[in-house]
């Protein structure tokens, strides 16, 4: 095939490409949203798929030295796209997405253009992100589109710092002139090693994060479970967390399942509580306000003395238990 018939066919077969695409990142962010708010997991929205310019993929075709056999069918990347994500576990939620549709929607490989590079450039990918190439396994109709078999899509999964790099170090990859020279290699080392140290800080970070906040969900979810929700009626979570952050040193050492038993034995009336009080104040609006009632009962002093909110607030709620207020020291 030569450049001419080359550039022709590729021209018709753009919108096959364009459809693959799109079909397969939609797969991708539909499963996502299963498990996870993509608005928050992606740190960078999906773009368009990047369709490869007639100009980049005859250079790649037939002035590389790339000596494929089949360039037209041996190229993979003639559609990519790409997700961003905060830390290198992140990356790994999606290849196992891809993962799952192995041999399913598609046939899914590690890309090997991209693995070439990085033998041969391995100061540039010592810290790699994700790059497969998944191949459509049977015609699909997408978007009033025909896609025969065996059309490929390049997948990209970076970090953001993984990006950050990539996007900047993307010209001398590409440029032996500057990657042969010694302090452009240097600087990039450093870069890569920066790179790879942050993301490790980040991962320890999280995991001491998510360390802490098995208390705090373990009280969330109690709460959730004890509280009767009313229809028409939400409470704000930033209140709720806010409470159980600030009750959560008064309930130190207090048994998960002692307070669950206690909130099983009073559900009746903490129920008509909220029931009748709901619409006078914010509080009983929080499913956290279950969690005063048994300190009220178990930790009064303590809780009296650490209490977060306003004393108009604290005396409701102690009236409702039929408790009086400390003495002001």
């Amino acid at each position: 095939m030569n450049e001419t018939e080359f550039r022709s066919r590729y021209d018709q077969e753009v919108p096959i490409f364009l459809a693959w695409g799109q079909f397969v990142q939609n797969q991708i962010v539909n499963t996502l949203k299963e498990t996870v708010d993509t608005s928050i997991f992606l740190k960078i929205p999906p773009q368009e798929p990047r369709i490869k310019s007639i100009d980049s993929i005859l250079a790649k075709a037939f002035h590389r030295n790339k000596n494929y056999s089949s360039p037209y069918d041996d190229i993979t990347d003639k559609v990519g796209i790409r997700f961003v994500v905060l830390l290198t576990i992140d990356t790994a939620k999606i290849g196992e997405i891809i993962e799952s549709f192995n041999g399913n929607l598609w046939r899914a490989s590690k890309d090997k253009d991209y693995e070439e590079q990085r033998k041969e450039s391995p100061e540039h990918f010592t810290y790699e992100s994700l790059h497969y190439v998944v191949f459509n396994l049977k015609e699909t109709e997408y978007l009033g589109v025909t896609i025969p078999p065996g059309v490929p899509c390049e997948i990209q999964i970076r970090t953001l710092l993984q990006h950050a790099y990539a996007e900047m170090s993307h010209d001398t990859i590409y440029k032996p002139q500057v990657k042969a020279d010694p302090l452009v290699k240097r600087f990039m080392a450093r870069s890569m090693a920066l790179v790879e140290s942050a993301d490790h800080f980040f991962l320890d970070a999280m995991q001491e994060i998510d360390k802490q906040s098995q208390t705090h969900r373990q009280w969330t979810d109690i709460c959730a479970h004890y509280y009767t929700w009313q229809q028409g009626v939400e409470f704000d979570t930033h209140a709720n967390t806010f409470l159980i952050d600030q009750l959560i040193p008064i309930l130190k050492d207090t048994s998960v399942q002692d307070v669950a038993t206690y909130l099983q034995q009073n559900k009746v009336q903490f129920n008509t509580i909220i029931l009748r009080k709901i619409e006078i104040s914010w509080i009983y609006r929080q499913p956290a306000v279950l969690l005063v009632y048994y300190l009220i009962a178990h930790r009064n002093t303590v809780l009296q003395r650490n209490w977060p909110l306003t004393d108009d607030i604290l005396h409701s709620l102690l009236s409702d238990m039929g408790v009086a207020p400390l003495p002001i020291k």
